[in-house]
């Protein structure tokens, strides 16, 4: 892992958290919407689960199952990556890092709030992401 894969984690696993909501909502939707009417009805030489309602609801339960997992995981490396940020000795590196890595405001943004143009806020992007690794001591 490489200093940007290491400041970006938070995002990663925002983005599998909403994944797996989204996935949640889906399998609540069939679900609801397996038909009672055939369920329970015998059917001659049919193959795979008669149960889809049972198969949906276990699928259902697996997904929040994960989903919990997913948000515990994402609380504990947002808190760690919060410690790294905490420790940054320079005022506008942290308050850089914590806008970019804890809060996932885009450089735009970012170079809007703290008063710079695009073009120097990419600049101290890599100078504040450079500090961290040094900080951290991670290889190239």
């Amino acid at each position: 892992m490489d200093i940007k894969e290491y400041l970006n984690q938070i995002q990663r696993y925002e983005k599998i958290i909403n994944n797996k909501l989204e996935e949640i909502e889906h399998l609540k939707l069939l679900a609801t919407s397996i038909s009672a009417s055939t369920y329970g009805i015998e059917r001659v030489q049919t193959s795979g689960s008669q149960d889809k309602i049972g198969d949906t609801i276990a699928k259902l339960v697996d997904a929040q199952r994960e989903l919990a997992d997913n948000v515990v995981e994402l609380m504990e490396k947002k808190q760690k990556l919060i410690d790294v940020i905490e420790s940054v000795e320079n005022p506008q590196y942290y308050d850089f890092l914590y806008k970019r890595y804890v809060e996932g405001k885009k450089l735009t943004v970012i170079a809007d709030e703290m008063e710079y143009n695009e073009e120097y806020i990419k600049q101290f992007h890599g100078k504040a992401v450079n500090y961290v690794k040094e900080m951290l001591n991670f290889k190239s």
